[in-house]
């Protein structure tokens, strides 16, 4: 009975998208730790990540119920003094006890969506599902939290404080070693931007091609929240290079404030950017616009090119006309040229790359994407249901002019339809606007 009733994830990955009802709740869970004390827990991964999952609840002295796993082989095997589950048997235990919620331990995302599949195609329906990296960052923003307990709460403390040293460290030799480079192998082409607006993509397009290139997101280290200054010789030395050319990209600032937040997600818990952080996920994103909106006269992206551009190569770009329509505009002076590419525009603007960095046939190949981190479904929730202050869309979307630089009026109107009040709009409209948000 039990083979009849096991689905194997590669079998269903290759068969027709079947639509699922069950939905990971990440966000709910990072907001309120009491999800972890007053349900049973289920693991749904009897690997590492399950291992260290259980290991985690029981500092905490929280006994699971037992696992679960897509290999039925693995059925009955006891893995750190618990039961692994056949679905029936979790089957069961919901029909006996409602509050039971399923931790799931695997580290693809979409492997994660197909055990939501499973869990439904075997009846396992009307159950709260979370990932891994809800729980591990839950214990993070609630470790003040009474109930866990003091040995894992000062472990973490000094992790914190470990790790918020060591980051600055290491962004400071990262950047360094990254201008030492260029002057050590004469790399003319940067591809230098603000953070989250595609680069990595465009970088990793250029590697597989072998064409040499270095990433940056500040030389300066003054747009940053770090508090180092390169060395002035090695800034100079960029000025001097015979010829230089450099990438960069812009994306709709609310859009990039967002994946911002959960790229950094870490760093923003471990208090490295700010001084507290709120565990609710949607009023830190608010906070995280909001600073970056004050930042400089129109916002911190547009900022950016003012800091990392015009004070290093002397090129102000909102003295040159930029074609919104293409999505791309070239600037050359003295020795720079600099190609400036709309995130949104990216994927109709191959061919420009390619005649830009001299190879035929250029193909982006994307990469460091929302949907294929362990934040996903923390991530498209928020996205679905964050309800921006109007404060913040006035400020972009009307009469900034760094804004009207780079964007037409058209896709301002779409870009903050796609922002505005979202929370009733997706309760009227269910799935068919989530598709429809999806694809703006």
């Amino acid at each position: 009975m039990v083979k009849k009733r096991f689905y194997n994830l590669k079998i269903i990955g290759e068969t027709e998208d079947i639509s699922c009802m069950l939905k990971i709740k990440d966000l709910e869970l990072l907001k309120n730790i009491d999800v972890l004390f007053e349900n049973k827990i289920i693991l749904y991964g009897a690997g590492s990540y399950g291992i260290r999952a259980n290991q985690l609840l029981e500092k905490m002295q929280i006994s699971i119920i037992g696992f679960a796993d897509s290999n039925v082989m693995k059925c009955g095997v006891l893995i750190e003094g618990h039961k692994v589950l056949t679905f029936k048997e979790i089957a069961d235990i919901l029909k006996e006890d409602e509050h039971t919620i399923i931790i799931i331990t695997i580290e693809n995302p979409d492997s994660i969506e197909q055990v939501l599949k499973i869990l439904e195609k075997n009846e396992i329906n009307g159950i709260n599902c979370y990932t891994y990296f809800a729980l591990r960052h839950t214990i993070e923003f609630h470790i003040e939290d009474e109930r866990i307990q003091e040995d894992l709460r000062q472990n973490e403390k000094i992790m914190k404080e470990i790790y918020s040293k060591w980051f600055t460290v290491y962004r400071e030799y990262i950047s360094t070693t990254m201008l030492l480079n260029i002057v050590m192998k004469k790399n003319n082409l940067l591809i230098l931007q603000p953070g989250k607006v595609g680069s990595k993509s465009v970088q990793h397009s250029l590697d597989k091609m072998r064409i040499p290139n270095m990433h940056a997101h500040t030389l300066t280290g003054k747009w940053s929240r770090d508090t180092f200054d390169m060395p002035t010789k090695i800034l100079q030395y960029l000025k001097s290079i015979d010829k230089i050319k450099i990438i960069s990209l812009i994306r709709d600032p609310i859009a990039r404030g967002i994946s911002v937040y959960f790229q950094s997600f870490r760093e923003y818990i471990m208090s490295v950017y700010t001084e507290s952080f709120n565990p609710d996920t949607i009023q830190g994103v608010n906070a995280l616009l909001q600073e970056e909106s004050r930042r400089g006269t129109y916002g911190a992206m547009f900022e950016w090119f003012n800091i990392e551009i015009k004070q290093i190569f002397g090129i102000d770009v909102y003295q040159y006309d930029f074609d919104k329509d293409r999505g791309c505009q070239i600037i050359k002076k003295d020795n720079v040229e600099l190609l400036l590419i709309k995130l949104e525009n990216l994927d109709n603007c191959q061919d420009i790359i390619g005649r830009f960095v001299g190879v035929e046939n250029f193909n982006l190949v994307k990469t460091n994407v929302g949907r294929d981190k362990l934040y996903r479904f923390a991530y498209e929730e928020l996205k679905n249901t964050i309800d921006i202050p109007e404060s913040i869309l006035d400020f972009y979307y009307e009469n900034n002019k760094a804004m009207d630089h780079f964007y037409t009026k058209r896709e301002k109107e779409q870009f903050r339809k796609k922002w505005e009040h979202r929370d009733s709009v997706f309760i009227k409209n269910g799935p068919e606007m989530n598709r429809l948000v999806e694809k703006g």
